[in-house]
């Protein structure tokens, strides 16, 4: 003879999974979000860095260009 098993579920109203279901949206937002602030906090990382890069070259362009000047 086979024993049956019979899965205990728990029984919630309607309501209770509704509000469950909404918490678990607005927690997968708020997740994303927090990942879109850390992208964004690198982005502008990023484009400081790329600021201070293109302030050099120009730095180095002008250097170049005064020493290419004297030597004609």
């Amino acid at each position: 003879m086979v024993k049956k098993i019979k899965p205990t579920i728990e029984k919630k109203s309607a309501v209770t999974n509704v509000k469950q279901g909404l918490d678990d949206i607005r927690d997968a937002v708020l997740g994303c979000k927090d990942d879109m602030i850390e992208i964004r906090t690198d982005m502008l990382k990023m484009m400081e860095e790329i600021d201070k890069i293109k302030m050099s070259v120009r730095v180095l362009a002008t250097r170049l260009n005064r020493v290419d000047g004297m030597g004609k």
